[in-house]
């Protein structure tokens, strides 16, 4: 009864208000380590793939950001839209790199990768993010990323800023970026947790891809 109840609040909350949550989608999140308070998230970009992959073996990214400051300008909302060849590029550099990538263990127990950053990136029911503790409470992963693999992972984020650097951006309403926000964080958030063994798995196989 109580996997039935789980199953279902996970299927309402990635079906809510009919929105589909796409299954190709990045999340690069900076300000991710809390302390005696919350971590302070200084800067979100969302990618969303504007196709579908039955009919687009690549993605066609829309970049949405939400930044303390973006550009030199104060707080605000942007968005834009990568080409299919910056998209195709983007992802894969992306697509390939990520999924070798150590993950802090247990879930969310500390930074591993230092840099008080994450990337969450999903391809259809493959699902990778790294963590960090999101209060006062920490314990050490006992798996840590080497030297190379934090480069690695630093590349990435780089590869991103890189991609954002080609787009033309517009304003968008902070109510249209926060709506999506919270949809993919809390896809995001259950399919972390379940990579993770968090989550029972018979839960997760409710997970609609």
């Amino acid at each position: 009864m109580i996997h039935h109840l789980i199953a279902w609040v996970i299927f309402a909350s990635t079906h809510s208000e009919g929105l589909s949550i796409p299954s190709r989608y990045v999340i690069l999140t900076e300000g991710i380590v809390g302390s005696a308070r919350p971590p302070v998230v200084r800067s979100r970009v969302i990618l969303t793939d504007q196709t579908s992959p039955k009919t687009s073996p690549s993605p066609v990214f829309r970049i949405a950001v939400r930044a303390s400051r973006f550009r030199g300008r104060a707080a605000a909302f942007f968005q834009g839209t990568l080409t299919p060849e910056q998209s195709r590029e983007l992802w894969n550099v992306l697509n390939p790199a990520v999924w070798d990538l150590p993950i802090e263990c247990p879930f969310n127990c500390e930074d591993a990768y230092r840099f008080d950053t994450s990337i969450g990136i999903r391809d259809g029911s493959q699902f990778w993010r790294n963590g960090a503790n999101r209060g006062c409470l920490w314990t050490s992963s006992s798996v840590l990323p080497t030297r190379p693999q934090r480069d690695a992972f630093l590349q990435l984020v780089r590869a991103i800023d890189q991609a954002m650097e080609r787009v033309s951006w517009s304003r968008i309403p902070a109510e249209q970026f926060l709506a999506m926000e919270s949809r993919l964080r809390r896809d995001a958030d259950l399919r972390a947790a379940a990579s993770a063994g968090v989550l029972d798995s018979r839960a997760y196989r409710f997970i609609a891809d």
